[in-house]
């Protein structure tokens, strides 16, 4: 009967590979009479429905050969009868063809159909998801969350601007207001994460976004964080009242930072000396040491440009400094005579200095006395001599030139 039940198998192949469709159902049909425990059989009657687009009929034939008993079977001809059944049902929707396919993957791991599941499960997620959306009952769940943040009661706010969010996720102006209530509950940084996606969402209401993050970065004293956004707002919006109102807390905020001094008890120990006299022992270089201020580490930076211009140094540490065993900052300013400058100023406030070796450049660096103008060839420093802006216009005489071999580049 085995054999018989073959040859009329063969005979169903070679009508599916000629494409008559029809004479291959029949002969398929006649060999599961005659061996209806032959998986084989079924998966290529399965088959040839699926070709035809007779999906109902494929699945109801791929749960026969999924009852056969296991002796009759083996994992890879019904791994394939369950692939067959959920392509056949991914016709008709995902959530059935899904459960085929994970059965089929009991059986046998392929990696394509691993491939096509993921593939599958995304979009059922994102199908899932966009029927959430209702901008409707969003907007009642923020009105609900307004209304439990008024009463400060952050958690339950918390819940309805999450309901919110999935009901209307395109909305950028819901991430500005659940950034808010994550910086009530203490969670800065999950609240600047929600500012970047307002930002990221859309460029009407990214304003919101930029503030509430100004705000986040005021708060965790992230100063030049707080620079960068505050910058993007106002040129979105210059004339912007919280913008505005956000810049002058900034300054506020820097200034109170420039103006920290270090305490009484170490200006006084320290005065006991001149400046004209600690540089005759400690001749002016390039890079220094300054220490002895009481600033978080992100404040450094604002504090020293505060006292020297942002295009005439580089910081390049701070934290705790070698050889000090206290917290400070290494600094390379642009040339010796700022150096010295920000010595001076350092030095009155009452803080440490300490001037470090400088590594030379093998480029020769010509600077202008009066606008510290650097040029690397002598031709072109001539040539600066005669348009240089701030030489005097009594006398060429006055001007003179510092040839130095330095490490800084040329566009620092």
């Amino acid at each position: 009967m085995s054999d018989a039940a073959n040859a009329v198998n063969v005979l169903g192949n070679d009508a599916y590979r000629k494409k008559d469709f029809a004479e291959a159902i029949e002969q398929y049909k006649k060999a599961i009479e005659m061996n209806p425990t032959n998986i084989f059989f079924h998966n290529s009657l399965a088959a040839v429905y699926f070709e035809t687009k007779q999906f109902e009929e494929c699945v109801k034939v791929c749960e026969k050969a999924n009852g056969i008993d296991n002796e009759h079977t083996d994992n890879f001809a019904k791994a394939r009868s369950r692939t067959l059944a959920g392509l056949a049902e991914h016709s008709k929707g995902i959530v059935k063809a899904l459960s085929w396919f994970h059965r089929s993957l009991s059986e046998f791991r392929d990696q394509e159909l691993i491939k096509k599941i993921k593939e599958m499960t995304d979009q059922l997620e994102e199908a899932q998801r966009l029927a959430y959306v209702n901008p409707q009952l969003s907007q009642e769940e923020r009105n609900t969350g307004d209304d439990y943040y008024e009463k400060e009661d952050f958690k339950s706010a918390m819940l309805h601007y999450n309901e919110a969010v999935k009901r209307d996720p395109e909305n950028a102006v819901l991430y500005s207001v659940r950034a808010k209530c994550w910086t009530k509950l203490m969670e800065f940084q999950r609240g600047l994460e929600e500012c970047n996606l307002c930002i990221k969402k859309t460029r009407n209401a990214v304003i919101e976004g930029y503030n509430v993050a100004v705000s986040i970065c005021l708060e965790t004293e992230e100063i030049s964080k707080a620079d960068e956004y505050l910058n993007i707002s106002l040129k979105l919006n210059p004339t912007h009242l919280e913008s505005l109102a956000l810049y002058r807390k900034l300054i506020n905020k820097k200034e109170s930072i420039w103006n920290v001094l270090p305490p009484v008890s170490t200006l006084l120990i320290r005065r006991t000396t001149t400046f004209d006299e600690f540089i005759k022992g400690n001749p002016i270089t390039r890079k220094m040491k300054i220490w002895g201020l009481q600033l978080a580490l992100d404040h450094y930076y604002f504090w020293l440009s505060g006292i020297c211009e942002t295009n005439n140094f580089r910081l390049l540490y701070v934290g705790n400094l070698d050889g000090v065993e206290e917290i400070g900052m290494m600094v390379l300013f642009r040339t010796k005579r700022i150096a010295l400058g920000v010595s001076r100023k350092a030095f009155d406030l009452g803080l440490s200095i300490s001037c470090e070796h400088h590594e030379a450049s093998l480029i020769q660096h010509f600077m202008c006395q009066f606008c510290d103008g650097i040029t690397t060839s002598m031709t072109s420093f001539n040539e600066h001599l005669s348009i240089c802006q701030l030489k005097p216009s009594s006398t060429i005489i006055q001007i003179s030139k510092e040839i130095e071999m330095s490490g800084f580049e040329t566009n620092f």
